[in-house]
């Protein structure tokens, strides 16, 4: 089971050392979110930046990471086509939320020009959110979140039905040891898991949060024999656990006030 690492798209060289650093680290896939600083929909200084983070991260690497490139559903089709299309030689897995969700044409369009397989999910619910996107195959890859979409009976009623469609899923994670703990367990039981989300950083930490014996080595993560989820979290260390700071590099509006979203 391979696993992704937060990648972060401040400078090239900024990039390279976090890549550099995960990859030691043992993780076989890095995913990073770029695109975000753009003042406009089609800010060509943002698209070249980026552009550049990522073929400066192919080049740190080598050609046998995984890179995913994580657009927050915010870009227009035409950004992410023009993305995908500047980004292909670097060879990403995926592109993932190329578009806002709700227009499933509009997704489907950037599959089929795409050069990038296309992911998205982690934002939809119900199963019927799923479904339009599995019997159009309107995309590569499906990212449900155990968390959003009504635990794990849901989540594998999603990864079966795209299992007709040959389709892969490559689950959303962006939560702690009991969430990464139960979504391991889910997919260890569906057929189609392409790769697993989760922070290398706080995957660090769970220890201090929780007690468990999963290890990560050479990017894989075997399940636990213990009972239930396999940890016992400690309750007494999260009480004093202050809150994460705002993610200041997020910005949520073009220069002239609209909004960006992520």
């Amino acid at each position: 089971m391979v696993f992704v690492a937060g990648l972060f798209f401040g400078s090239a060289a900024e990039a390279r050392h976090i890549a550099r650093a995960a990859v030691e680290q043992g993780f076989l896939g890095l995913k990073g979110n770029p695109l975000e600083e753009r003042t406009w929909p089609m800010d060509g200084a943002a698209l070249r930046h980026s552009s550049d983070v990522v073929h400066s991260v192919r080049d740190e690497v080598g050609p046998d990471i995984e890179l995913m490139l994580d657009c927050h559903g915010s870009p227009t089709p035409e950004l992410a086509l023009a993305f995908a299309a500047r980004t292909a030689d670097a060879r990403p897995l995926f592109i993932e939320e190329p578009c806002k969700v709700g227009s499933v044409d509009a997704l489907a369009e950037i599959s089929r020009r795409s050069p990038v397989p296309i992911a998205t999910g982690e934002k939809l619910v119900t199963f019927r959110d799923f479904q339009e996107l599995i019997d159009r195959r309107a995309c590569a890859y499906l990212q449900p979140d155990l968390g959003h979409s009504f635990g794990i009976t849901n989540f594998l009623h999603i990864a079966h039905a795209a299992a007709q469609q040959q389709m892969l899923v490559a689950p959303h994670n962006a939560s702690g040891p009991i969430y990464l703990f139960a979504v391991l367990h889910a997919d260890a039981a569906v057929e189609n898991l392409l790769i697993q989300e989760m922070d290398r950083a706080w995957f660090a930490r769970f220890g201090e949060w929780a007690d468990h014996d999963w290890v990560l080595r050479d990017g894989f993560i075997e399940l636990s024999d213990r009972p239930g989820l396999g940890v016992d979290v400690r309750e007494d260390v999260l009480e004093a656990v202050a809150y994460d700071r705002p993610m200041a590099f997020r910005q949520y509006r073009h220069a002239d006030g609209s909004w960006k979203g992520w």
